[in-house]
Protein backbone atom coordinates (compact mmCIF):
# COMPACT_ATOMS: atom_id res chain seq x y z
CA UNK A 1 0.00 0.00 0.00
CA UNK A 2 2.94 2.33 0.58
CA UNK A 3 4.03 1.95 -3.05
CA UNK A 4 0.62 3.23 -4.23
CA UNK A 5 0.95 6.25 -1.95
CA UNK A 6 4.41 6.97 -3.37
CA UNK A 7 3.22 6.64 -6.97
CA UNK A 8 0.19 8.86 -6.38
CA UNK A 9 2.38 11.49 -4.70
CA UNK A 10 4.76 11.63 -7.68
CA UNK A 11 2.51 13.65 -10.04
CA UNK A 12 1.95 16.26 -7.31
CA UNK A 13 5.72 16.61 -6.95
CA UNK A 14 6.20 16.94 -10.70
CA UNK A 15 3.38 19.47 -10.93
CA UNK A 16 5.45 21.79 -8.72
CA UNK A 17 8.28 21.76 -11.30
CA UNK A 18 6.81 23.49 -14.38
CA UNK A 19 10.14 23.61 -16.23
CA UNK A 20 10.20 19.82 -16.64
CA UNK A 21 7.49 20.10 -19.29
CA UNK A 22 9.49 22.56 -21.41
CA UNK A 23 11.63 21.67 -24.40
CA UNK A 24 15.37 21.16 -24.51
CA UNK A 25 16.06 24.61 -25.95
CA UNK A 26 14.17 26.27 -23.13
CA UNK A 27 16.02 24.24 -20.49
CA UNK A 28 19.41 25.02 -22.04
CA UNK A 29 18.54 28.71 -22.25
CA UNK A 30 17.33 28.61 -18.65
CA UNK A 31 20.60 27.10 -17.46
CA UNK A 32 22.77 29.49 -19.46
CA UNK A 33 20.80 32.56 -18.35
CA UNK A 34 20.90 31.54 -14.70
CA UNK A 35 24.62 30.75 -14.83
CA UNK A 36 25.50 33.98 -16.63
CA UNK A 37 23.62 36.18 -14.19
CA UNK A 38 25.14 34.50 -11.13
CA UNK A 39 28.67 34.50 -12.56
CA UNK A 40 28.31 38.10 -13.74
CA UNK A 41 27.30 39.20 -10.24
CA UNK A 42 30.30 37.40 -8.72
CA UNK A 43 32.67 38.87 -11.33
CA UNK A 44 31.37 42.40 -10.78
CA UNK A 45 31.73 42.01 -7.03
CA UNK A 46 35.34 40.83 -7.42
CA UNK A 47 36.18 43.62 -9.88
CA UNK A 48 34.61 46.18 -7.56
CA UNK A 49 36.75 45.00 -4.65
CA UNK A 50 39.92 45.12 -6.76
CA UNK A 51 39.15 48.61 -8.08
CA UNK A 52 38.35 49.90 -4.59
CA UNK A 53 41.59 48.43 -3.26
CA UNK A 54 43.60 49.93 -6.11
CA UNK A 55 42.07 53.36 -5.59
CA UNK A 56 42.70 53.09 -1.85
CA UNK A 57 46.32 52.10 -2.43
CA UNK A 58 46.71 54.96 -4.89
CA UNK A 59 45.35 57.37 -2.28
CA UNK A 60 48.02 56.09 0.15
CA UNK A 61 50.69 56.55 -2.59
CA UNK A 62 51.52 52.83 -2.59
CA UNK A 63 50.67 52.33 -6.28
CA UNK A 64 50.15 54.64 -9.23
CA UNK A 65 47.34 53.89 -11.69
CA UNK A 66 47.91 54.73 -15.35
CA UNK A 67 44.60 55.90 -16.81
CA UNK A 68 45.57 54.92 -20.38
CA UNK A 69 46.43 51.38 -19.34
CA UNK A 70 43.21 51.11 -17.34
CA UNK A 71 41.21 52.25 -20.39
CA UNK A 72 42.96 49.67 -22.62
CA UNK A 73 42.11 46.92 -20.14
CA UNK A 74 38.45 47.93 -20.11
CA UNK A 75 38.42 47.97 -23.93
CA UNK A 76 39.88 44.43 -24.01
CA UNK A 77 37.18 43.24 -21.60
CA UNK A 78 34.46 44.82 -23.75
CA UNK A 79 35.92 43.11 -26.82
CA UNK A 80 35.83 39.74 -25.07
CA UNK A 81 32.23 40.33 -24.06
CA UNK A 82 31.28 41.13 -27.68
CA UNK A 83 32.95 37.93 -28.90
CA UNK A 84 31.05 35.87 -26.32
CA UNK A 85 27.75 37.49 -27.36
CA UNK A 86 28.45 36.71 -31.03
CA UNK A 87 29.24 33.11 -30.15
CA UNK A 88 25.94 32.75 -28.28
CA UNK A 89 24.08 34.34 -31.19
CA UNK A 90 25.63 31.86 -33.64
CA UNK A 91 24.74 28.93 -31.38
CA UNK A 92 21.12 30.12 -31.11
CA UNK A 93 20.88 30.32 -34.91
CA UNK A 94 21.62 26.56 -35.06
CA UNK A 95 18.40 25.78 -33.15
CA UNK A 96 16.11 27.10 -35.89
CA UNK A 97 13.21 29.50 -35.42
CA UNK A 98 11.16 27.53 -32.89
CA UNK A 99 14.12 26.23 -30.93
CA UNK A 100 15.87 29.57 -30.76
CA UNK A 101 12.67 31.28 -29.59
CA UNK A 102 12.34 28.69 -26.87
CA UNK A 103 16.02 29.07 -25.94
CA UNK A 104 15.70 32.86 -25.77
CA UNK A 105 12.61 32.55 -23.60
CA UNK A 106 14.47 30.15 -21.31
CA UNK A 107 17.47 32.48 -21.23
CA UNK A 108 15.28 35.41 -20.17
CA UNK A 109 13.60 33.32 -17.46
CA UNK A 110 17.05 32.19 -16.27
CA UNK A 111 18.20 35.81 -16.08
CA UNK A 112 15.11 36.69 -14.07
CA UNK A 113 15.62 33.73 -11.70
CA UNK A 114 19.33 34.34 -11.22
Amino acid sequence: MESNATVSALPDFLAELPYLEMGGGFLMGLGVGYFLKKSFKIALFAVGIVVALLFGLEQLHVVQIDANHLEETVQQGAGWFKEAALYLKERLAEFGAAGSGSAVAGFLVGLKMG
